[in-house]
């Protein structure tokens, strides 16, 4: 029973290593962020905004979405 114990121990630490490694959008600086946002679009943007705080604050700029209500209303007249 202790060895199962220190074994899933041993599985935890390691997979806590594993995620300290991953990189994540929000490690980005501003310019590769807003360079990959605004190739999405407006549903990927959408989506990235459900995942955080952070993302969502940043895909509502209008930055964003100009291009695409350019777009629209190009469509629309």
């Amino acid at each position: 029973m202790q060895l199962q114990n220190k074994s899933c121990l041993v599985s935890k630490v390691e997979y806590r290593e594993e995620e300290e490694d991953k990189a994540s959008l929000l490690d980005l600086h501003d310019l590769p962020l807003d360079c990959i946002l605004e190739k999405l679009s407006p549903t990927e943007l959408c989506n990235v905004a459900q995942v955080c705080k952070s993302l969502r604050e940043r895909c509502r700029s209008y930055y964003l979405w100009e291009k695409h209500m350019k777009m629209i209303s190009s469509k629309i007249l």
